[in-house]
């Protein structure tokens, strides 16, 4: 009796000490399962940062080089000379003389335009179509006045025209990146005068 009493306590004390080790590691593995849950958490939304910053990273690229092909139809400091030097390339090609006579800086601290004013002289159809293509040029032009006149040698036109003009400066801005995906970019400036 002895012997089977021990067995059944023997028995007993191996089963408690089988369900508390059972308990002990439900517990340990229900920690672990929290902790595992939280990182996948944080995993996921690190994840859905960076997919975030990507698209934004890319409609930033878009942007810029949609800004490039925008500021190409203003007149900036950097291709101002290219602007005038282009009037008188028109004027060979079409075998008109274009001459700039003055240059006019934008107005008022807003006015975001340029006067020139030129004078064409040629043949009345070399006069004609140089006022065209100097309308039609790509950039943000629009002609204020023209007044034509014809003298002995051909005709000459006297054109008045505005560009539209910006700061070369002109950026796009940085600072909605994380800080680690900034770079540098610099602020918006918006768009000013020469």
């Amino acid at each position: 009796m002895n012997s089977s009493f021990t067995n059944v306590v023997l028995m007993v004390f191996t089963l408690l000490l089988a369900l508390g080790g059972y308990g002990w590691w439900y517990h340990k593995i229900t920690l672990e399962s929290a902790t595992a849950a939280s990182l996948l958490q944080e995993i996921d939304t690190k994840t859905e940062t960076a997919n975030r910053a990507s698209s934004i990273e890319a409609a930033l690229a878009k942007l810029q080089s949609s800004q490039g092909e925008v500021q190409g139809y203003f007149i900036s400091e950097n291709n101002i000379v290219s602007f005038l030097e282009e009037f008188k390339t028109i004027g060979s090609a079409v075998g008109a003389k274009v001459n700039v006579v003055s240059i006019g800086a934008p107005g008022a601290k807003g006015d975001q335009v340029l006067g020139v004013s030129l004078t064409i002289d040629g043949g009345f159809d070399a006069v004609m179509r140089a006022i065209g293509a100097i309308e039609n040029a790509p950039y943000a032009i629009t002609v204020s006045s023209i007044t034509m006149t014809q003298a002995a040698t051909g005709w000459s036109a006297a054109l008045v025209i505005t560009a539209g003009s910006m700061s070369s400066s002109v950026s796009v801005p940085g600072s909605i990146l994380p800080a680690d995906k900034q770079g540098g970019a610099s602020k918006p400036s918006g768009v000013q005068p020469l």
